[in-house]
């Protein structure tokens, strides 16, 4: 900005030329009224300017709750957020795929707020797209682009051919399953309502990512009722298939949604829980029950912290019984803790309970069964005893079949939880069998220490020099105590006697 003489009158010089710079960039407080005075003896006058501060579009704030990956289940509301700032204010327009969207031509897309939200009141499979918000003024743009997924139930699409499958013995015959779904479906088969057996999958070919089962040389025990179920985030559907040679019936059913009545056997009677607590002892075997009533029968599927267990999975520790209603975990290991799901569903409707499984591991004491601990007497010394468990062990110490003494003995303590025994200044009467007990509530476990405390050679203190006439018999008595037992030695003069020397002494 700028005050010059231009404007001041013509018979007076001016003195002052005032020029006012807003350091190197604008800022929105800039923004104002600015007057420029000029005055001198002969009187004053002024200038006024009004400056705008152009600021780009921009985030109101760094904004992490921001989803540019959002993800929504089919025909559910869904509301993406453009939270942009600048002046002047920006105008806000809405793109889908690059090209322009507005809420006039389409009664399920509203853009709100001038622009600042747009949503969609049920999301459709075409909704699926890159939605970009741009955000002008003069100062210049700015685009924020959301990737919008619609999550799609499976859909098993149907066919001009009739379910029912009329073959000859020996012949091959393929059962196409078509599905449609977002994310891409995943597909079990099941005959008769259970999956299929090792023996049947010898002969049987799934294809196509599960949407087609081929049997390669039919038998009379292939026929019955095979199931198609596809299921993904957003749902399960199946379709049946009849393999037979019969006539074609026609039934009249009433369809009851699947219905979980009531807990395992092994709990309190009362209300149907939607999560029940299960205690598994390793190695050993839990059964997980899902007693359901429905119409038509409905299909039980299990699911482990959310993935499906498979028919592999089945004949391993896994074993389904009773169509589904009841899953059999032998050989019980620490990974087959988690979360387990039962989901029964028909063509009306789907139900779920949660079995929540926890693995109980007894104390298992590492290392060898017994060892053999050696100290030096008024030396500290820890005794050791490692163990894994689930719950966590609590521990015993026994010495010689007698608890250890804690409250009177302030040299011997328990450490880290009881694993460690600490002797702090070990004596000879510390020495002995010590055994660590760890127990929980699945069982025990012991390991035994026998402890030695070695102590230096001490030699008692005896009659003094003793005297003797010649030829006479003298006795030199040398009392040693020691642990381990001290080897003694004889000098005469600072000189070892052998062995033959003693023996000449002697004789």
């Amino acid at each position: 900005l700028k005050c010059d003489e231009n404007n001041a009158n013509k018979l007076y010089p001016i003195y002052f030329i005032l020029t006012y710079f807003l350091e190197n960039f604008y800022k929105a407080h800039h923004e104002g009224g600015y007057t420029c005075i000029a005055t001198n003896i002969a009187g004053s006058t002024e200038r006024e300017f009004s400056v705008d501060v152009l600021v780009p579009p921009k985030l109101e704030s760094p904004d992490t709750s921001l989803d540019f990956e959002p993800k929504v289940h089919l025909n559910r509301p869904v509301t993406l957020r453009c939270p942009v700032t600048g002046s002047p204010l920006p105008q806000i327009r809405w793109f889908k795929n690059g090209r322009p969207l507005n809420d006039s031509s389409d009664s399920n897309v509203y853009i709100l707020s001038g622009g600042l939200q747009l949503s969609i009141l049920r999301a459709r499979e075409n909704d699926t797209g890159k939605y970009s918000c741009v955000a002008l003024n003069e100062a210049g743009n700015t685009q924020l682009d959301f990737n919008l997924d619609v999550y799609v139930p499976p859909r098993i699409e149907s066919t001009n051919r009739d379910t029912r499958y009329t073959i000859t013995e020996k012949d091959p015959v393929i059962i196409n399953c078509p599905t449609q779904g977002n994310p891409p479906p995943t597909i079990t088969w099941l005959k008769d309502g259970d999956f299929l057996t090792s023996d049947q999958l010898s002969r049987i070919e799934i294809l196509d990512k599960g949407q087609k089962l081929k049997i390669t040389a039919a038998e009379v025990t292939d026929t019955g009722k095979y199931t198609c179920v596809a299921g993904n985030e957003a749902g399960v559907t199946e379709k049946d298939f009849k393999v037979d040679v019969q006539e074609k019936d026609f039934n009249l059913n009433v369809q009851v949604p699947p219905k979980i009545t009531r807990q395992s056997e092994n709990l309190v009677r009362g209300p149907i829980v939607k999560e029940e607590r299960v205690k598994a002892v390793l190695n050993g075997s839990v059964k997980l029950e899902c007693r359901v009533i429905g119409n038509p029968e409905p299909t039980i599927l299990w699911l482990k912290d959310g993935q499906l267990l498979t028919a592999t999975e089945k004949y391993g520790q896994y074993q389904v019984e009773h169509n589904g209603q009841l899953l059999r975990i032998t050989r019980v290991q620490v990974s087959d803790a988690g979360l387990y799901t039962c989901v029964a569903s028909n063509v009306a409707g789907t139900s779920e309970k949660d079995f929540k499984v926890d693995v109980l591991v007894p104390p298992k004491i590492k290392g060898d069964e017994q060892e053999s601990p050696e100290v030096l007497v008024n030396r500290p010394l820890s005794i050791d005893c490692p163990v894994d468990s689930h719950p966590p062990s609590s521990f015993t110490w026994i010495k010689n079949g007698v608890p250890v003494d804690l409250t009177n003995n302030p040299f011997i303590r328990l450490l880290d939880g009881g694993r460690r025994l600490q002797l702090l200044r070990t004596q000879s009467y510390d020495k002995g069998l010590y055994t660590c007990i760890a127990e929980n509530e699945v069982g025990s476990a012991e390991k035994h220490f026998n402890l030695d405390v070695h102590e230096p050679p001490a030699i008692q203190s005896s009659s003094p020099n003793p005297l003797s006439v010649k030829g006479d018999w003298v006795h030199l008595e040398c009392n040693v105590s020691g642990n381990p037992t001290p080897q003694v030695s004889w000098l005469k003069d600072g000189q070892v006697l052998t062995a033959q020397d003693l023996k000449n002494l002697v004789s």
